[in-house]
């Protein structure tokens, strides 16, 4: 996996394109039970190889053998274990988009993205404008997002963020500049 990525990064660079480092960490605040309970893993052994494994899934196919499996050796999941999950998904999805963090306190989210995002400057009035007053956009020092969640979205705030986090992943570019750089211009 590290020899294909140092052989992708050579290739972009032979190319002239911009290799773009991902050492940056994606952080989630999200105000949601997100645990498994001592009456679904008793050992706490156990319990601690499976919050490891879980905070290294990495994408819808991990995501799922990692409830199947949960499943077939304990039981249906607890809803704090199945949001514990989801958060993990939700964090690599993020991560994908270049965000670096992503917090939700009282109806509001607040996404940022990493300063060396390679960004489609352009798309960002659309992508605003589709969520109406609910989307803004902030070009500060450090680039972000904040959206007002609805009534109905805050029942069910992980399929909202997912929701957001994919229309901010299709404003990555495969272009030479990022975020940063358009935001000084």
């Amino acid at each position: 996996d590290l020899y294909c990525k140092m052989l992708n990064e050579a290739v972009m660079k032979l190319k002239g394109d911009q290799v773009v480092e991902d050492n940056f960490e994606t952080v989630l605040d999200l105000d949601i039970d997100a645990f498994i309970p001592s009456s679904y893993i008793k050992n706490e052994v156990q319990k601690l190889e499976i919050y490891k494994r879980i905070a290294g899934v990495e994408n819808e196919e991990e995501y799922e053998e990692m409830i199947d499996e949960l499943s077939d050796r304990f039981g249906e999941l607890p809803k704090s274990a199945q949001n514990l999950l989801d958060i993990a998904l939700l964090k690599a999805q993020a991560h994908e988009a270049c965000i670096t963090q992503l917090s939700c306190r009282n109806g509001e989210t607040k996404i940022f993205l990493y300063k060396n995002a390679q960004v489609c400057v352009e798309k960002i009035p659309e992508l605003v404008q589709r969520y109406g007053a609910r989307l803004r956009f902030k070009s500060a020092e450090q680039p972000h997002f904040i959206l007002k969640m609805k009534k109905e979205e805050m029942q069910n705030i992980l399929k909202c963020e997912k929701s957001v986090i994919k229309d901010i992943k299709g404003l990555l570019e495969d272009k030479k500049s990022t975020i940063m750089d358009k935001v000084e211009k």
